[in-house]
């Protein structure tokens, strides 16, 4: 189902009818001002980094309590998973605290998918949200030493 949204256009110049927003529209611009923020998206992927260790941490030590032989070696991988996200995301946090938005994007894009698939799906879907919802270009420095603007 296709919707089309069309502007109302009188023929009187002097009077316009006024519009009000419907719920998709407000939805959309609710949407669209927290796209791109990113504090939020830090918080996001400190959130999801945080959730991503104690799962990865608590399914290791399940997994070697109350399992023998062969899954005592496949214990290390939710918990190597979530430690290299850990650091990748430590990375990326100081790389949004600097303003490389893009390059903080990257380090964390692949470790939040594998986190995703094999350690836990909120933890790795909240890390992989404040990832996507950084903004996609890099936050401007500051001028060079000579150049002074009034």
């Amino acid at each position: 189902m296709f919707i089309l949204m069309v502007p109302n256009v009188g023929t009187d110049v002097l009077f316009k009818p006024t519009r009000h927003k419907t719920f998709i529209e407000e939805r959309w611009t609710i949407i669209g001002d927290t796209m791109g923020d990113p504090q939020s998206a830090r918080n996001l992927i400190h959130i999801g980094d945080i959730i991503n260790l104690i799962i990865g941490v608590l399914v290791f030590l399940v997994v070697v309590v109350f399992s023998l032989g062969f899954g005592i070696v496949v214990a290390w991988i939710p918990l190597a998973i979530a430690v290299w996200t850990h650091f990748r995301a430590k990375n990326a946090l100081e790389l949004i605290d600097e303003g490389r938005y893009k390059e903080a994007k990257d380090k964390v894009l692949i470790p939040a998918i594998l986190s995703l698939v094999f350690n836990s799906l909120v933890g790795g879907l909240i890390i992989l949200i404040g990832a996507l919802s950084l903004p996609s270009e890099d936050n401007p420095t500051s001028s060079e030493p000579g150049d002074e603007s009034f």
